[in-house]
């Protein structure tokens, strides 16, 4: 595999794993954490389903500024995961330095993912203004406290999303740690033998 290919492979590779890791903490909070009020809207964002619930201009701006960024991820998990099926139909063997960047940059990720965890314990509402900072040019995203919005999902309920997303990254990360190791023990034995 040419070193390009096997570049872009990889950051295919760790694309799916962390959009993996994304749907896997919204469907476990979306099943055990909501009420059907906070259920519709989560419908409305996912699935495009109408909503019985009246909200303001700004708050469905936000809500379709999320729904965007939803199928977004979703549409590039789904489009990795068909690249890296293809790309694993053939044996694919790694040399030593891709097996070393595919290491490195899974310990890259450990690294930022524990200092994301660290900064959303200490302070939250820090954490949650940044990442809507980031993902959201405009400040559809600022609701007043007494907002439906937020009594429907308060911070309480992001924090749990945050950690479930957070958990399911761990379990992922770790499969992948695993593979790493299996890919330099493989490579080790192939040498040896």
């Amino acid at each position: 595999m040419s070193v390009k290919k096997f570049k872009f492979a990889l950051f295919v590779h760790f694309l799916v794993l962390i959009s993996l890791a994304i749907f896997l903490g919204i469907w476990n909070v979306y099943n055990y954490h909501l009420n059907n009020s906070a259920k519709e809207v989560v419908n409305y964002i996912f699935f495009n389903k109408e909503m019985k619930i009246g909200f303001d201009l700004t708050t469905l701006k936000h809500l379709k500024d999320v729904q965007i960024l939803y199928w977004f991820n979703l549409v590039l998990c789904l489009l990795g995961v068909s690249y890296l099926l293809i790309k694993h139909q053939k044996k694919i063997t790694y040399n030593y330095s891709q097996i070393m960047l595919g290491s490195k940059i899974n310990l890259f990720i450990w690294l930022l993912l524990a200092m994301l965890w660290f900064y959303s314990m200490i302070d939250f509402n820090a954490f949650w203004d940044w990442i809507h900072q980031f993902l959201f040019i405009d400040h559809s995203w600022y609701f007043d406290s007494n907002a439906l919005i937020i009594k429907l999902f308060s911070k309480a309920f992001f924090a749990k999303l945050v950690s479930n997303i957070i958990f399911n990254l761990v379990i992922v990360l770790l499969i992948d740690t695993l593979y790493w190791h299996y890919q330099k023990r493989r490579l080790y034995e192939d040498n040896i033998s």
